[in-house]
């Protein structure tokens, strides 16, 4: 009798077990659904174990797999949304083959068990990006051609420094690659003052691994609270609104994104190559600790311009250049060179108490006996 009734209890137990283990699988299916690619395009083939799911993407919600083509040529294939248990196949609307060679431009689909999508692909070595929105009853799907390496970007920087934008200047974001990027991919900057309600993707320019954008002036309000990440795309601009779903990869500051806060400037610091915040005006100190020359930038300087206070410091070096003029309102202090050329003025407007020497050069007449 005990040994019946261990044999009983140890199958009452594999039957739990089991029975836990099937109801475990069933909430994984429930809460673990996802989209994914199949046809021998791009898989193996058109089963349900062929099917190929798209990885977690680091922009929002969306999805991402890059896949190369099994073959030159057409390379069919279709959507999978896998929610629920419900295994479902998606294709051209009316089921009938249809190619989709426009990278980047989404089409609408239909349930499909016949026809599909085509690519036709040169070779098998260029890397297709399949981008998908990460929802259950949404069917978007858009693609990208890469065709060769796909890049990512290995760091961002700006200038002005996060702590020296103010009204007076737009931001200048520079972007650092992994490698020079290779035909069908781009790289944009989003920028925003609202927690990205609403964003402006801009598309940056350069080459080889670097690449430049510029956040404008007029966005740069004063307090406005700026956030920005940059990130890789096709070659096409997405709107703010869709550019988790186009997104490649990014740099978004480890997930913090980039941000800063505009001020009013009141001091610009010249370092040789830039002012610090924006150029001086009637209202902002300028503080030079670089080399500096008033000719014109055509001619090799770094122009003129108007100061409310001049300071020089013992690293810098001001050279007003004949034609030119410096202006300044009020008080000028030189710890280190300052040179007025001949046909050069140094003007100040207002009567104050200046500090240091001045090097006037003056050219005169001959002198005759």
């Amino acid at each position: 009798m005990k040994q019946i009734l261990h044999n009983f209890t140890t199958i009452s137990m594999t039957v739990k077990k089991n029975l836990l283990l099937l109801v475990f699988f069933l909430v994984f299916l429930n809460v673990s659904g996802q989209n994914g690619i199949i046809g021998d395009g791009f898989t193996n083939g058109w089963i349900a174990e062929d099917m190929i799911s798209f990885d977690a993407s680091v922009a929002g919600s969306s999805r991402i797999k890059t896949l190369n083509p099994k073959g030159i040529g057409n390379r069919y294939f279709r959507l999978v949304r896998n929610w629920s248990s419900n295994f479902t196949q998606f294709g051209p609307f009316n089921c009938i083959d249809t190619p989709w060679n426009s990278p980047g431009i989404p089409y609408g689909m239909s349930v499909c068990g016949n026809g599909a999508f085509y690519i036709d692909c040169p070779n098998t070595t260029d890397n297709y990006v399949f981008k998908t929105r990460n929802e259950e009853f949404d069917t978007t799907l858009l693609y990208f051609r890469v065709q060769g390496a796909v890049q990512t970007i290995s760091s961002v920087t700006q200038l002005p420094l996060a702590a020296n934008v103010a009204t007076c200047s737009g931001t200048t974001v520079t972007a650092n690659l992994s490698g020079a990027l290779a035909t069908g991919q781009a790289v944009y900057l989003r920028y925003t003052k609202d927690n990205y309600a609403t964003s402006t993707v801009v598309q940056l320019t350069g080459s080889g691994s670097t690449y430049t954008g510029t956040i404008p002036q007029a966005f740069n309000t004063l307090s406005a609270n700026v956030s920005y990440y940059v990130f890789t795309s096709g070659t096409t601009t997405p709107s703010g609104a869709d550019a988790d779903l186009y997104t490649i990869n990014l740099n978004n500051n480890s997930g913090t994104n980039y941000t800063y806060t505009v001020n009013t400037a009141t001091t610009t610091t010249w370092d040789g190559s830039s002012w610090s915040t924006c150029s001086p005006t009637s209202s902002i100190d300028a503080i030079i600790d670089g080399a500096y020359l008033t000719k014109s930038v055509i001619d090799g300087g770094n122009g003129t311009f108007t100061a409310k206070k001049l300071t020089v410091t013992s690293l810098g070096s001001l050279t007003i250049n004949s034609g030119t003029n410096v202006t300044v309102q009020n008080e000028v202090i030189n710890n280190g060179t300052l040179v007025v050329e001949n046909n050069a003025n140094l003007i100040q407007v207002n009567n104050a108490t200046n500090t240091g020497s001045i090097t006037v050069n003056r050219d005169s007449n001959s002198l005759f006996r």
